[in-house]
């Protein structure tokens, strides 16, 4: 059996659809981790929860490597 593809992953993860994706791939975070036999309830959030860390800088990263330069736009105002 072969592990779906991540959201972030795949080429047309931009705008609105990366979110969808994103909360697919937060889905399927969720019902691994809320399925998983064997382990303590605590041991299973701590878990899952670091997952959700991880899948949420893997897109956070994924959209900053798709986002055009902010500097190249003269209507850009400084914060």
């Amino acid at each position: 059996m072969t592990t779906p593809q991540w959201g972030y992953e795949r080429a047309d993860c931009t705008g609105e659809y990366a979110l969808a994706l994103f909360l697919d791939d937060m889905e399927r975070v969720v019902e691994h981790y809320a399925t998983l036999d064997g382990e303590q309830v605590e041991t299973r959030i701590f878990q899952a929860q670091a997952a959700a860390n991880k899948l949420l800088k893997a897109y956070a990263n994924n959209a900053r490597k798709r986002r055009p330069s902010m500097a190249s736009s003269s209507t850009s105002k400084p914060l």
